[in-house]
C-alpha cells in the first residue's frame, strides 16, 4: 500500500533525490520547496503522484496551512521527512550579516519548531506516524563547521534529542538521520532501506551513512546509536 510522504526542501539535491526513491516505490510524495525560481525545475519529475507544496519557513500560519492541505487532499499523513539546511558560507562570525543571522535563526529553527509542531499535533490525533530528521552536510569533512551553521545544526540535533525521549510512545516513530557523503542519491537511498527495514519498527535513534571509496566501491558503512 502506498504511504503518503512529506519531504522538505525538495529544490536541494538530497530532497529531489528522496522524492524520486520514495516515488519508486510507489509512495505519494508532497514536497516542499522555498525559493519560487525553483518551482519549473521539480515538475521535471512528471508524475501524478508528486504534489509541489510552497512553504514559508519562517511563517507558522504557511506550516499550518500546508499540512491542513495534505489533510485536506489525501486524509492522511504517513511519513514526513524534515531536512536541515544546505551547508553555509565558510564565514567567520564577524563576517556574518545581521541579516543571514535573522534568516538562519527564522528559517532553520523557528521554521523547523512550527512545521514540527504540526506534523506532531496530526500523528498524535491520528494513527501515529513516522517521522525522520536528516542532517546533511556533504562539505562537512573535517568535523569543524562555520559559526552559524554550527549553531544551527546543534540546534536540530539537540531539538532530535529532546523529541526522541519527549515522543517515545508506540506507533510514533522518530529517528535522525546524518551523513557528510557527496553522493546525495546514495544518501537517499539508504534512508528509504533504513525506513523500510527499521525506521517504522524502532524509534529514538540516529542512523549514520558513509560512502566509501575504493577496491569495493560502492560499499556503505551505516551506523546508529540511541540518544537519551
Amino acid at each position: 500500500m502506498s504511504r503518503i510522504v512529506l519531504i522538505t526542501d525538495i529544490d536541494t539535491p538530497l530532497g529531489l533525490d528522496l522524492s524520486k526513491t520514495f516515488l519508486e516505490q510507489g509512495d505519494r510524495v508532497v514536497g516542499t520547496f522555498t525559493a519560487p525560481d525553483n518551482e519549473s525545475n521539480l515538475k521535471a519529475l512528471n508524475s501524478s503522484s508528486f504534489t509541489i507544496r510552497r512553504w514559508q519557513r519562517s511563517s507558522s500560519l504557511s506550516a499550518k496551512n500546508l499540512l491542513l492541505s495534505i489533510i485536506n487532499d489525501f486524509n492522511n499523513l504517513d511519513e514526513a521527512l524534515l531536512l536541515q539546511p544546505p551547508s553555509l558560507p565558510a564565514k567567520l562570525l564577524h563576517e556574518v550579516t545581521t541579516a543571514e543571522i535573522e534568516q538562519g535563526v527564522d528559517f532553520w529553527i523557528k521554521g523547523n519548531l512550527f512545521l514540527l509542531k504540526e506534523i506532531l499535533d496530526i500523528f498524535n490525533r491520528g494513527r501515529g506516524g513516522v517521522l525522520a530528521l536528516i542532517n546533511y552536510s556533504p562539505k562537512d569533512s573535517t568535523g569543524i563547521l562555520p559559526p552559524l551553521e554550527s549553531v544551527l545544526r546543534g540546534s536540530f540535533q539537540a531539538l532530535a534529542k529532546s523529541l526522541f525521549s519527549s515522543y517515545s510512545q508506540e506507533h510514533l516513530y522518530i529517528n535522525g538521520f546524518e551523513s557528510n557523503t557527496a553522493e546525495s542519491r546514495d544518501f537517499a537511498d539508504f534512508i528509504r532501506q533504513t525506513l523500510r527495514d527499521r525506521g517504522r519498527r524502532v524509534s529514538g535513534r540516529w542512523f549514520r551513512f558513509q560512502a566509501k571509496s575504493g577496491l569495493f566501491s560502492p560499499f556503505r558503512i551505516a551506523s546508529f546509536n540511541r540518544l537519551t
